[in-house]
């Protein structure tokens, strides 16, 4: 777009995201869709519902639709005012009537690839509740630094074994991915040292490798009789990382 096209002009997230991608759409539907779909879009709007209005700005600059099938209505969420009206929302003239039959969303440009942001937008088309979106969404308002957070402290109380180097416990994914460090740290030095410190290294090696062979139990152990099909899930997944996708593919299999 160039920088005088009122889409990218007058709101600066709107000049963030993919140029390529389309931020605007054009639904048409039924005269009694029309109504139900501009009249939750308004309800949303005007109680400035999370799920349109995130805490990086609405996800909508506008839509407009109609709310009786005989005038078209606009709401302008950011960045300027409805044309032939001097506030946010209203019945709007200035607005072509081909918007009695189809619904206009126009999309911030730095919302068209965040697809959490866009399931807001989803949510209030479908008249979900609130309160059933903020429960299914509850992971996507998360970093993923965050999620991974939650899930160590989840596997440090619910599937973890002793520190060895301290106090408390660490989840098993973490203690492996430690004993892999310290392996490979090893094995490149044993090739530069004297034989009285390779041989204390050998030793040190040795003992490394009883404490991985014992992992296998130690997972074992993780799992009992009385555990869900979805808890073991949730730690297998934190075990195998990457290859958690592969191996239920397998797993489905038989």
């Amino acid at each position: 777009m160039p920088p005088s096209d009122y889409s990218v002009r007058d709101v600066a997230a709107d000049r963030k995201g993919s140029g390529t991608l389309a931020s605007a759409i054009d639904l048409s539907m039924s005269d009694a869709a029309m109504r139900n779909y501009t009249g939750r879009l308004d309800s949303a709007a005007r109680s400035r519902d999370p799920r349109l209005y995130t805490p990086r700005g609405p996800v909508l600059r506008e839509f407009i639709g109609t709310k009786n099938s005989s005038t078209v209505y606009c709401y302008v969420l950011t960045g300027g005012r409805p044309l032939g009206v001097g506030a946010d929302a209203g019945p709007d003239p200035g607005r072509d009537e081909t918007h009695l039959w189809h619904i206009h969303l126009s999309i911030i440009r730095q919302f068209c690839e965040d697809w959490s942001a866009l399931d807001g937008v989803l949510s209030v088309l479908r008249g979900e509740s609130l309160a059933v979106w903020q429960g299914r969404s509850e992971y996507n308002e998360m970093t993923p630094q965050q999620a991974q957070q939650l899930r160590d402290a989840h596997y440090t109380t619910a599937v973890a074994i002793p520190n060895p180097t301290g106090d408390g416990k660490v989840p098993l994914h973490v203690w492996a991915g430690w004993m892999t460090d310290a392996v490979k740290a090893l094995a490149t030095a044993v090739g530069n040292v004297d034989e009285e410190t390779k041989t204390q290294l050998q030793l040190d090696l040795t003992s490394i490798q009883v404490g991985i062979d014992a992992v296998p139990d130690q997972v074992v152990q993780a799992f009992g009789p009385g555990d869900e099909p979805e808890d073991i899930a949730l730690r297998l997944r934190a075990m195998l990382g990457d290859k958690a996708t592969a191996v239920g593919q397998i797993l489905a299999r038989g």
